[in-house]
């Protein structure tokens, strides 16, 4: 498998980041809902922000995607902006959920779980697309 190759399943890895936003993350909530219900009920800023991070970090991640599938040649920092941006939001949403309810229950739902393997997939493919020698586009 070439760079490019990986690079396009990184962003993939991303575009799952995505699809998991929109599914129930915890509480029957999606992303947007979260940051909602944070923002009007006086929840955290923090997890506002995080939440919408992790959104736009995401769609970054797959608008370089749309760019690697239309051959343009693009920089692997970009890459790495896109990951560790999703990576950090991750970080802080689910550091401010919690993992745990009042009966010992994990809360996370389906939505979670699809963005911590989406962040998965991209990390590893990133990382095997910098490390691998061979053919690659100019930066």
């Amino acid at each position: 498998m070439d760079k490019i190759s990986m690079r396009i399943i990184s962003k993939v890895g991303l575009l799952l980041v995505v699809i998991g936003f929109f599914m129930p993350i915890t509480c029957n909530m999606n992303g947007f809902k979260l940051a909602e219900n944070s923002s009007n009920y006086g929840g955290s800023a923090i997890l506002t922000i995080g939440l919408y991070g992790i959104f736009v970090f995401s769609c970054m991640g797959c608008v370089l995607l749309l760019l690697l599938l239309m051959k343009k040649a693009i920089s692997y920092k970009l890459d790495w902006v896109a990951i560790i941006g999703v990576a950090a939001s991750v970080i802080v949403v689910f550091a401010k959920i919690g993992s745990k309810d009042i009966l010992g229950r994990n809360k996370y739902q389906s939505g979670a779980y699809l963005i911590i393997a989406g962040l998965i997939v991209a990390v590893v493919f990133a990382i095997l697309a910098l490390v691998k020698k061979g053919k690659h586009r100019k930066r």
